[in-house]
């Protein structure tokens, strides 16, 4: 009877201490290092890379409502975000919301981890700018994802979506936010794009590396907050002389060959 008794009360303890460790929310990232990846319309075979980074940083207000603004490593405002008292939903305030009336307030979900395998959620469907087209102000601003699988790795959950009707699919990250800093919508470069945005890392307030992703697809070699290229991105001839970035006053520029360019592809004489 006594072995019976305490048996039970160890198991209840490990009970408890398992829901306890599921009860506290893991530790938040701020600050998200990613690689730029640009291709030019004039030199279109060639890939070129550059560093980016965003943070967290002080609150906002929209109504009663408060925020965090994300913003670029120049400061730039890119939009702002909140989560619920539970950590389980994240909200997204566009940058250029303001801007239409229809969607003066609104906010939009980025994430759900409360959602099971099978559910299907409408999240926000954009990037850093609110999408607007006229006559019908919200067909880019949202998608119905459905959740492929649920699963808790290292304390934190892993949900992976699919867009509905589509086959790419999104991974949200507990605490961390996804391949493009914190939105579903992929930011990959791909045959007709000139853009990509990679996260490398996420970290907390205190600089420390909560996450990083593997990247050695893209072609870098991923050493957070650093990185190196490793090889040409797919289509792009790995003989092709890599890129070298420089600065000079204050700007980022590419160098190619013996011709310098900025980042967004206009030769400098």
């Amino acid at each position: 009877m006594v072995r019976k008794t305490t048996l039970g009360l160890v198991l209840m303890v490990l009970q408890s201490l398992f829901s306890v460790s599921y009860s506290i929310e893991p530790s938040q990232a701020t600050t998200w290092h990613c690689v730029s990846v640009y291709r030019m319309a004039f030199d279109y075979d060639n890939v070129y890379f550059s560093p980016a980074t965003y943070q967290l940083q002080g609150d906002t207000l929209f109504g009663d409502t408060r925020y965090k603004t994300l913003r670029s490593e120049n400061g730039t405002y890119c939009g702002a975000v909140r989560k619920t008292d539970d950590g389980q939903q994240v909200y997204y305030h566009p940058r250029g919301a303001e801007r239409y009336p229809a969607t003066i307030g609104k906010e939009y979900l980025l994430y759900d981890f409360s959602v099971k395998a099978g559910d299907t959620t409408v999240v926000y469907n954009g990037f850093m700018d609110i999408y607007y087209e006229e006559g019908n102000p919200y067909v880019h601003f949202t998608d119905s994802m459905v959740v492929v699988s649920v699963q808790v790795i290292d304390g934190r959950k892993h949900v992976l979506v699919q867009r509905l009707h589509e086959t790419g699919q999104v991974e949200w990250i507990e605490g961390i936010g996804t391949r493009s800093i914190l939105f579903s919508c992929d930011r990959n470069i791909i045959p007709g794009n000139y853009y990509g945005l990679y996260t490398l890392c996420a970290a907390d307030s205190e600089g420390n590396i909560l996450y990083s992703f593997d990247t050695d697809n893209i072609g870098i070699r991923n050493n957070c907050p650093d990185w190196e290229i490793i090889e040409a991105i797919g289509h792009v001839p790995s003989d092709m002389p890599s890129a070298t970035k420089l600065l000079r006053d204050g700007q980022i520029l590419i160098l190619r060959r013996d011709k310098t360019y900025t980042l967004t592809g206009q030769k400098v004489e």
